[in-house]
């Protein structure tokens, strides 16, 4: 698998600093992953002003990974916070006990269990 990580590194990654350099520019929002090997991943985001919520999702899961896998607890936690702070038409997040009105500090006690 060294070799696909050999390949990222001097094949991909000059063509995506371009991008990058481009998409921030232009305020243009742009997410990719790569995946170079079981457990090596590699992962841009450049949010724009108009940038769909999806991506800080994408953004958000990124951070999550987790040996095995995902690790959905800490990306559930990043779901509540985000809604506490900008706010959300969720019933779960609602079950929750997350207002969806935004508090003025936008933090919230998320219970452990």
């Amino acid at each position: 698998m060294k070799k696909l990580e050999n390949v990222y590194d001097e094949q991909i990654t000059p063509l995506l600093e371009q991008i990058i350099v481009i998409c921030k520019e232009h305020g243009i929002p742009m997410f990719a992953e790569f995946q170079y090997q079981e457990d090596g991943f590699a992962t841009t985001c450049v949010s724009g002003e108009f940038a769909h919520g999806v991506f800080a999702h994408y953004e958000a899961m990124s951070q999550c990974r987790d040996e095995g896998g995902m690790n959905i607890d800490t990306y559930m936690r990043w779901v509540c916070q985000n809604a506490a702070k900008y706010g959300h038409s969720c019933q779960v997040l609602n079950l929750l006990g997350i207002p969806e009105t935004p508090k003025k500090n936008g933090r919230i006690q998320l219970l452990d269990g």
